[in-house]
């Protein structure tokens, strides 16, 4: 297989990241926006290469699996002409900007944060010099509004990392008003660092240029790494330089310094709780948050999707980075056609009580120990008639020690040994090995986290207590007394 530029381990578009199954293609949408033309085209091309199923992942990405030929010279032209490949393809491996899904039509949001998305994709596009960033770098941005990116859901799960992230923040100005500034936290090791510094709105793509290039700065200086091809990461610059070194670089490259932010806590959201029929900012419209088990959907569900947003929406649909969708500005009066119309396609806008998250697992990742999306399928399938739980619970199903798949703790997590067996923990919110309940057979998973689930709602102390604080609650005896 020829492609354009030599592999990279994260896996993009302009070469081939190699799995058991075949090739992986992950096509950029910044903001998780995909026009209609777009959408069409993407159809078009998994009829072509007999592509059976793609998968929102947990950036709002789109990716494609089981590939075993590259695409053509001309379909790389005309994705990037259609603003789904990168202009440059030695930025291809940088990840895709995140906002939040609902921007525009979130009535509490502060800030439409998508021109600034558009923006800030435009001058990663334009940068030739960042290709030596590494494939981790990310940059997020959190209008303020009830469905966010970053940790200000309720649920720990829900959170969304990236290494620059921007939160938007309404600040006294002190002639009586309030002036709008973007809250800057840096990501490193699945943590968000605040900086104490706000950057006023009009700056933003400046300062995320002049982070970039401190970033850069330390790359050019910095000890390689004892793992050949990688480079360091953001958390390796926070270890060396701290935060205040980093901000000292970064700095000199701007014209005005950074205002100190007050002392402010951001407000908590919904996070990823945007499933079903919601109210808009516009009056007489609603979005509709459609949940996608483990983020797939069939080419005949995403055509069937695509019909939908052109006759009832707005002709453009929105990936969430909770591996889900929405179809936003639907005349309220069309909601049961559409509901009905989602239905036929086998889709709903339920929100699941089983939050699951699993990672490629085998046959797709060279590196896994365990077929961990066809164990999120089963468990999907027989997990449900088991719980009536009313709150949702997580269990996120990884086939190595890395965790790709969900950033945030997990409330419970079952770590692939072998095809045959998992080793299950159960989290605190806070760390999510916290209690190690042993290995559990493939075939036993149903059975043992079934039960474990029933004593969690048989022994909580309320309704509202999340499987994280009842773990919480037990010691490592308390709980494993629950799996007998």
């Amino acid at each position: 297989m020829n492609w354009i530029i030599d592999a990279n381990p994260c896996p993009g578009l302009f070469y081939g990241t190699r799995a058991q199954d075949g090739f992986l293609l992950r096509i950029r949408t910044p903001g998780g926006q995909l026009n209609l033309s777009q959408g069409r085209a993407i159809a078009q091309w998994l009829k072509e290469w007999d592509c059976e199923s793609l998968q929102v992942t947990n950036r709002g990405n789109l990716q494609l699996r089981s590939l075993a030929i590259a695409p053509s010279p001309q379909v790389f032209a005309q994705l990037q002409h259609l603003g789904l490949g990168a202009r440059l393809p030695q930025l291809d491996h940088l990840r895709n900007i995140m906002a939040s899904p609902t921007a525009g039509i979130d009535s509490q949001e502060l800030l439409d944060t998508r021109p600034w998305v558009q923006a800030l994709d435009d001058y990663i596009q334009t940068s030739p010099h960042l290709a030596a960033l590494p494939a981790k770098f990310s940059i997020g941005i959190d209008g303020g509004g009830s469905v966010a990116i970053g940790t200000r859901s309720e649920f720990s799960w829900d959170y969304r990392y990236n290494e620059i992230q921007l939160s938007v923040v309404a600040l006294d100005d002190g002639n009586s008003g309030r002036s709008l500034y973007f809250y800057l936290a840096l990501a490193a090791g699945k943590q968000l660092h605040d900086s104490g510094c706000v950057i006023p709105i009009q700056q933003g793509v400046n300062a995320v240029a002049a982070l970039t290039q401190a970033y850069l700065d330390y790359l050019s200086q910095a000890a390689p790494l004892p793992q050949p091809g990688r480079k360091p990461r953001l958390k390796h610059l926070l270890a060396d330089w701290g935060m205040e070194g980093y901000l000292q670089q970064v700095r000199r490259y701007l014209s005005q310094p950074l205002p100190e932010a007050p002392p402010l806590t951001l407000q908590p959201c919904a996070g990823g709780a945007h499933l079903g029929v919601q109210p808009q900012r516009q009056p007489g419209l609603v979005y509709i948050g459609v949940d996608l088990p483990l983020g797939r959907l069939t080419p005949a569900q995403f055509q069937g999707v695509l019909d939908l947003v052109e006759q009832f929406g707005e002709g453009v649909l929105r990936l969430t980075p909770w591996q889900s969708l929405i179809m936003a500005n639907i005349a309220e009066d069309q909601v049961e056609r559409v509901l009905e119309r989602l239905q036929g396609l086998g889709l709903s806008g339920e929100d699941p009580e089983v939050a699951i998250a699993a990672c490629t697992g085998k046959p797709g990742c060279s590196a896994a120990a365990s077929a961990t999306q066809v164990e999120a399928m089963r468990l999907l399938e027989e997990l449900p008639q088991q719980l009536g739980l009313g709150r949702p619970v997580n269990i996120h199903l990884t086939a190595c020690p890395k965790s790709c798949a969900q950033p945030g703790p997990a409330e419970m997590t079952l770590l692939g040994i072998s095809l045959d067996c998992y080793h299950l923990y159960l989290g605190d919110g806070v760390d999510s090995w916290k209690h190690d309940l042993g290995p559990v057979a493939v075939e036993d998973l149903s059975r043992v986290i079934g039960g474990l689930l029933r004593s969690y709602k048989r022994e909580r102390h309320h309704r509202d207590e999340s499987l994280s604080d009842w773990g919480r609650r037990l010691d490592k005896v308390g709980v494993q007394e629950c799996l007998r």
